[in-house]
């Protein structure tokens, strides 16, 4: 049972510390330069791969959304964007747009109208937007370029810190025409989400976005919710909260003496990153002491009691950890769950 209890503490850090990143199904990485991972997935059926980057960017998470908002700029960061002109403002996070794509000589450039959306939540530190190609939009083809119609993807947005956002960017898109799928993929489209996250690096230590991210309502509501140390317990708890399923379990273990420490150490940071980091390390640390205090000593004994006739299942979603690109863990556990099945409880 310590061995569970172990388990659950280094996931709770690898989730606090942003080890690992979401997937839906098996991707293989491709590429680590930069600080950027980019991985490839394959779907049955199709040639049309996913790629995705993984990356860092050293700014608030409200001043990358402005630099999302500002659509007719995306050709000075976006992979292989010519010129984007807005077709529909839906509300401030919602637009429909035709954009240009720039083609390799000798084929014809491309085209495209796209529909994006970004959607906050607060309660666990995010923001998500999605984008797809919108063919249902009455725009006309536009003569001299080839018009795309399969193309879909998301930035994805998790606080890290004050002034640290990790950013996935997912992206699956179809050239069409005569162009080889194969041939874009290796050549063109496995580089997009790398060289996308590079660029908005840049435009987020723009002047105009740090004032417009500084200025807007996203700002002003993240600070209160930093202000209260409640709100910063319950980001860390719900982002834990997708894997730990038992609400009982994760109320108990929010409630031990190092969670409570994390907390007040992430609280008096402003949310820092090294602070969360040095937190983190601080609760690895005291769980790999043979020696506790008293009161550790009875919070682990409690945790041990109300595991010991569940299964294992009942309490941690293994289905959605054993998705998460953190390949040595995963496969240490796996490998121990399959020698040992339930006799680590």
């Amino acid at each position: 049972m310590l061995s569970i209890i172990r388990f659950f503490w280094v996931v709770c850090g690898m989730l606090l510390l942003g080890s690992i990143a979401y997937a839906e199904g098996h991707w293989k990485l491709i590429e680590s330069k930069d600080g950027i991972n980019t991985y490839r997935m394959t779907h049955s059926g199709t040639n049309v791969c996913t790629f995705k980057g993984v990356g860092f960017i050293d700014a608030k998470i409200e001043i990358i959304g402005e630099v999302m908002r500002d659509i007719p700029a995306y050709p000075e960061w976006m992979a292989k964007f010519k010129k984007t002109t807005i077709l529909k403002t839906i509300d401030r996070n919602t637009y429909v747009f035709h954009a240009i794509l720039k083609t390799p000589i000798p084929f014809q450039d491309r085209d495209i109208v796209i529909q994006n959306q970004t959607k906050y939540n607060y309660n666990n530190g995010s923001a998500l937007l999605t984008f797809w190609s919108a063919n249902n939009f009455n725009y006309p083809k536009q003569k001299g370029y080839f018009r795309i119609t399969e193309m879909e993807g998301q930035y994805y947005l998790e606080y890290f810190g004050r002034n640290k956002t990790r950013i996935t960017c997912q992206y699956r898109s179809d050239a069409g025409g005569n162009i080889p799928v194969l041939l874009a993929n290796e050549i063109e489209i496995k580089h997009y989400p790398a060289q996308t996250i590079s660029g908005l690096r840049k435009m987020a230590q723009k002047k105009k976005y740090i004032d417009a991210g500084l200025a807007s309502s996203e700002h002003d509501l993240i600070e209160r919710m930093l202000d209260n140390k409640k709100d910063v317990a319950n980001i860390l708890k719900n982002r834990i909260g997708e894997y730990i399923i038992d609400p009982v379990l994760l109320n108990m273990l929010f409630e031990m003496t190092t969670s409570k420490k994390i907390i007040d150490n992430v609280y008096a940071a402003r949310s820092d990153f090294a602070g969360i980091r040095q937190g983190m390390v601080d609760l690895l640390n005291v769980v790999a002491e043979k020696v506790h205090t008293e009161q550790q000593k009875q919070e682990v004994d409690a945790l041990t009691a109300y595991l010991a006739e569940k299964e294992f299942d009942t309490f941690f979603s293994m289905n959605k950890f054993m998705r998460l690109e953190f390949g040595h863990l995963r496969m240490y556990l796996k490998l121990n769950l399959d020698r040992h099945t339930y006799n680590l409880l």
